[in-house]
């Protein structure tokens, strides 16, 4: 391999060392980005499986005008070309399906459809609000673990890790409890998200 001279060397393609080579690149530098797999993205790319696309993890990705991934896409002038899919979610549960309705309300109908309890499901959803507005969780737990204070239901733990995992890409026990914070802000914020690895 020739010698050769960089601004900047970044190590991994995952989202965030794409991102970030992608900013420094817009900035001017001249960027190396070494990655160890055959394949870019990490946990928000995907392989090509019997004719079909399979995501390698994360299965949104925020697009709005502040997500850093926007911003990585906006500063090497590239277009992101992905299918819009705020207010088109649809939460599968073993007792059937749940679609976020599109003027809100959906966190709490997310819940309460799970727990099929509607005392217990206001009670668990006082405890999420006093997490999202009142304080942050604590990062020495995961997402499981805080649920687990608050609710044995499995159903609605089984529904928040896909739900607090889909912009990540991490499930439950790998996640901080307020990483998954982040992502429920985002989603109740209304920040436009796409599907990962899917393009129109």
């Amino acid at each position: 391999m020739t010698s050769k001279n960089y601004d900047a060397v970044v190590i991994g393609s995952g989202v965030g060392g794409i991102c970030a080579a992608a900013r420094l690149s817009g900035a001017g530098m001249k960027v190396l980005l070494l990655e160890k797999s055959p394949h870019l993205g990490g946990r928000c790319g995907h392989r090509e499986r019997q004719d079909c696309l399979v995501t390698t993890g994360a299965l949104m990705i925020p697009m709005g005008p502040n997500s850093a991934i926007r911003q990585a896409f906006d500063a090497v002038g590239a277009e992101m070309g992905m299918v819009d899919l705020t207010g088109r979610m649809r939460y599968r549960l073993a007792h059937g399906d749940y679609d976020l309705p599109p003027g809100g309300g959906g966190l709490y109908g997310m819940i309460e459809f799970a727990m099929r309890d509607e005392a217990k499901a206001k009670a668990l959803f006082k405890q999420i609000q006093n997490a999202l507005f009142q304080w942050t969780p604590l990062d020495s737990i995961n997402t499981r673990q805080w649920f687990d204070q608050y609710t044995d239901c499995a159903e609605v733990k089984n529904l928040f890790q896909g739900y607090c995992a889909a912009p990540p890409g991490t499930i439950g026990t790998e996640s901080a409890a307020a990483s998954a914070r982040e992502a429920v802000t985002m989603i109740l914020e209304g920040t436009p998200v796409a599907a990962c690895g899917i393009r129109e």
